[in-house]
């Protein structure tokens, strides 16, 4: 099933606290590296998936993104929805939720300041400066694994 784009619209607090709550229990968040003609490129994306696409309906009118229709696993699944967003609207959204989360505020904590490094609204530098340095690799490297032992810390 194709994507379905959304443009943001305003929330109430109450909405940005119950989505909080959605993305707490069923969010995740992710640096993703690809190498394209031998140059790194970076990408923070938060989503979240649930069966019931309702919820994810109201997150795309909130915050934009994506929103779709994952293909089946097993004929016994139910249908997965997934909604997604991106880099500058991957932070929005962790700004406005971020006082509401109880569960992935660290992860949270880490991926706003990933992007607001590499994001020139944020630093005033222009977003594509060429080819990264080794330094600023191993910057954006340190995030993401730091980003993916953040997901596996166990709590009592």
């Amino acid at each position: 099933m194709p994507k379905k784009q959304f443009t943001p619209v305003p929330s109430s607090l109450e909405d940005i606290a119950y989505i909080a709550g959605l993305f707490d229990g069923e969010g995740w968040i992710t640096i993703n590296h690809n190498k394209i003609n031998g140059w790194s490129h970076y990408q923070l994306m938060v989503g979240i998936n649930m069966t019931d696409p309702r919820a994810l309906r109201m997150v795309a009118a909130r915050f934009g993104g994506f929103f779709k229709l994952q293909e089946r696993k097993k004929e016994t699944h139910r249908p997965l929805h997934s909604w997604v967003v991106g880099s500058q609207m991957a932070f929005d959204f962790l700004r406005k939720v971020y006082p509401f989360l109880r569960v992935k505020g660290d992860e949270a904590t880490l991926a706003m300041a990933f992007q607001a490094r590499i994001d020139r609204r944020v630093t005033g530098k222009y977003r594509f400066e060429g080819k990264l340095s080794a330094e600023e690799i191993l910057c954006r490297d340190a995030c993401r694994i730091e980003l993916t032992r953040l997901k596996h810390v166990i709590h009592p």
